[in-house]
């Protein structure tokens, strides 16, 4: 069994380095006349995970989540099947959110071998950063690069400017700019809980300086506040920190449901107020209502309109109602309706309660806020990295739910990173 879990996290690194790499890859494979070879890695987690299914089904040992969520993956395929009537849609919307399930599926794995991730972590990180500070001086040959299948043009890798100011938005190796810096953000917080203390902060700030260069607003704030919540480890007591996750899972919930009431018209005047808030006032003000109307109208309230009856699926199937979403409760509101926002709010609420005792714990909670943070402006679903770690965060504190009494006992205080 230790060694399939081996094959396991291997196909997940495998397909993590095709995400590092997913610009210059397809560039390359597909000068060669092989771009559909991008594919393989992700194909990869499909056998990955339809294996653990076998097996644990053989065996009698699938876990009690792995369950639910396999049968929640049901219940909204044949929900988007019963809205959309077609079968392919669906089960591309299947394949988009692939590494949200991988997530869920090789987390014990991770928690196994977790002092001996720092090598793996470390080479996607460093290729991550180096890609995007050579790309500061140096122009890649794949970004605006575009290739067809069958008669489908995909892009690439991203070239485009941000709003206002006019940067070129840096890309490095990956398809876009949010890609690298989604990237560096998540693996560069997982290495500063594994490495030695007098590298972490280097490595933070390295971090911190290759997502400015990508111009990425929400990684970049997300940068910023967790180095606030770094800073203040040692001076907050750890129970009031706690209810973060709940409040940004709630505030993620309100914000797009509140856009369908209330009339917003933000303003951004100058240059530099619409690199700020433009893209973020173009969500409140008819990105999210739009979405959440979409889903109502050509689906159910109470049932969301399923897997594949909401983001990239649409732009191929049906791109007269596509929506990016661009919010993790607006995208769960079109796989499952209801249910889909009573799931996020349960994942923040869960994550409030769990007394954060471990260095593990802290750094899944920090985890956790990153993935609610992005969230609010991100699906979250449809993203490599960080759908799969909403998977990991997702089991992890379901499964710290069953092993502990919920209690205060953590300390009044206690740095972040402090064993």
């Amino acid at each position: 069994m230790r060694r399939l879990e081996g094959v396991f996290l291997g196909i997940g690194f495998v397909f993590l380095l095709s995400e590092v790499f997913g610009g210059m890859l397809r560039y390359y494979l597909a000068s060669l006349g092989v771009a559909p070879l991008i594919y393989l890695p992700k194909a990869l987690l499909a056998v990955g995970l339809a294996g653990a299914v076998l097996l644990s089904l053989v065996n009698k040992r699938m876990s009690l989540f792995f369950l639910l969520v396999l049968a929640l993956a049901v219940e909204f395929s044949l929900v988007g099947y019963a809205f959309v009537g077609n079968s392919l849609q669906v089960t591309f919307g299947l394949w988009v959110i692939l590494p949200f399930f991988y997530g869920v599926l090789i987390l014990p794995s991770i928690l196994r071998v977790w002092s001996r991730l720092r090598p793996y972590l470390l080479l996607l990180w460093g290729s991550a950063v180096i890609g995007v500070i050579i790309n500061a001086f140096h122009d890649w040959p794949w970004v605006g690069f575009a290739y067809s299948l069958g008669e489908v043009e995909v892009e690439g890798s991203r070239a485009w400017f941000t709003a206002g100011l006019g940067l070129f938005r840096i890309p490095g190796f990956s398809r876009a700019s949010f890609e690298a810096a989604s990237q560096i953000l998540l693996l560069g917080l997982a290495l500063t809980f594994l490495m030695r203390m007098r590298w972490r902060v280097l490595l933070w700030l390295v971090s911190g300086v290759a997502i400015v260069l990508t111009t990425s607003k929400t990684p970049l704030g997300i940068w910023l506040f967790l180095s606030l919540v770094f800073v203040l480890g040692r001076l907050v007591p750890l129970r009031f920190l706690r209810l973060l996750p709940v409040f940004f899972a709630l505030a993620g919930i309100g914000l797009p449901l509140s856009s369908v009431y209330v009339s917003y018209d933000p303003k951004a005047d100058s240059a530099v107020e619409r690199f700020l808030v433009a893209s973020f006032a173009d969500r409140l003000g008819w990105m999210w209502s739009m979405s959440l109307q979409m889903v109502v109208e050509h689906g159910s309230w109470l049932f969301g309109r399923g897997i594949g009856g909401i983001g990239s699926p649409q732009q191929y199937f049906e791109p007269l109602l596509y929506s990016p979403a661009d919010n993790l409760a607006v995208y769960l509101f079109g796989l499952g309706g209801v249910v889909g926002l009573l799931l996020l709010a349960a994942y923040g609420l869960i994550a409030s309660l769990i007394p954060l005792r471990t260095l593990q714990d802290r750094f899944f909670f920090l985890l956790t806020l990153a993935v609610l943070l992005e969230g609010w402006t991100v699906n979250v679903m449809e993203s490599s990295f960080f759908g799969m770690v909403f998977g990991l965060t997702l089991r992890y504190w379901w499964e710290m739910s069953e092993k502990r009494a919920v209690s205060p006992k953590e300390g009044a205080r206690s740095m972040i990173w402090q064993k």
